[in-house]
């Protein structure tokens, strides 16, 4: 990996630690273990292409909070249908 990924890399990660610093302070999470939580979310895809999710558990609503996301943020991504 060029140095110059490896420093997006470390800006990219120092921002997710600090937005994220009150939720991993609440509970002894990793990093690792919240992008395992988000991982967790489950996304599939119906005939005719029509996306769904599964909702969003209280965990990963706080960490969408972290983010100044709400869940209809993320279900209107994943749908692709903006105010779902």
């Amino acid at each position: 990996m060029p140095p110059e990924y490896a420093f997006v890399a470390l800006i990219a990660v120092s921002e997710v630690h600090a937005r994220l610093g009150a939720v991993m302070r609440e509970r002894p999470w990793s990093k690792d273990a919240v992008i395992a939580e988000l991982e967790k979310i489950k996304v599939v895809t119906a005939s005719g292409g029509r996306r769904l999710m599964s909702p969003a558990t209280r965990t990963q609503r706080q960490i969408l909070e972290a983010f100044g996301l709400t869940e209809d943020d993320l279900t209107a991504y994943v749908t692709g249908v903006p105010g779902t």
